[in-house]
C-alpha cells in the first residue's frame, strides 16, 4: 500500500470504508487514509476529523473542474500550473488560483467539496481490497490541489451518499 507505515490498515471485508471513515471523524484523526480495491484507488485526508481533500485514480483533476465549470479560463490554469512547477515544495493548484485571483476560495471548496462527494461514492461500493491510514499529513504531495481552510461536513456528506447509494440499490434490485 506505500512506504509511509500505516497507523491502522486492514482489510474491506473485514471493515466497510464507510465504518472506516466514521471512526476516523468521531476520533477526530487528521492524516491521510488510502483505499485500494483492484485497480481503483482513492485516497481521503482528513483535518481534525474532518474531509479536507479527495483523490481518486481517473478522476478529472480540480484545475480542469474549474475550467469546465468555466470558475477560472484555460489560460489562466495554465498560468496557475506554470507557477507551480516553479515552487518547492509543491504548492497545491487551488491554493495558486485563489492567491493569484483567479478564483475565489468559496468556488475552489465547491468544487473540493463535489470530489470529496465523488470518491465517498466510488469508495463506499468497494466491498474487496485494503485500506491504510497514515497520521499526520494532510494532503497529498502534490496530487491534491487544494487543501481549504474548512470542510464540508463530513457525517452530513456520508448519510447523503448513503441514501443515494441505499436508492440506487433499490431502483436496481426491483
Amino acid at each position: 500500500m506505500g512506504s509511509d507505515e500505516a497507523s491502522l490498515s486492514g482489510n474491506l471485508a473485514d471493515f466497510a470504508a464507510i465504518d472506516i471513515i466514521r471512526f476516523l471523524c468521531q476520533s477526530r484523526r487528521s492524516g491521510q487514509l488510502r483505499i485500494c480495491s483492484g485497480v481503483r484507488e482513492a485516497r481521503l485526508s482528513f483535518r481534525d476529523g474532518g474531509i479536507v481533500a479527495a483523490w481518486r485514480r481517473g478522476a478529472i483533476p480540480l484545475g480542469s473542474l474549474l475550467v469546465q465549470r468555466s470558475v477560472v479560463s484555460a489560460d489562466a490554469l495554465d498560468d496557475a500550473l506554470r507557477a507551480q512547477q516553479d515552487t518547492r515544495p509543491r504548492r497545491h493548484i487551488g491554493s495558486i488560483l485563489v492567491e493569484g485571483g483567479w478564483a475565489s476560495a468559496d468556488e475552489v471548496e465547491a468544487v473540493v467539496a463535489m470530489q470529496i462527494r465523488e470518491a465517498l461514492y466510488a469508495v463506499l461500493s468497494w466491498e474487496a481490497g485494503r485500506f491504510s491510514f497514515s497520521l499526520g499529513t494532510v494532503g497529498f504531495d502534490g496530487e491534491a490541489s487544494y487543501v481549504p481552510s474548512r470542510s464540508p461536513d463530513t457525517q452530513q456528506v456520508l448519510i447523503e451518499v448513503a441514501q443515494v447509494r441505499d436508492e440506487l440499490r433499490r431502483f436496481l434490485s426491483e
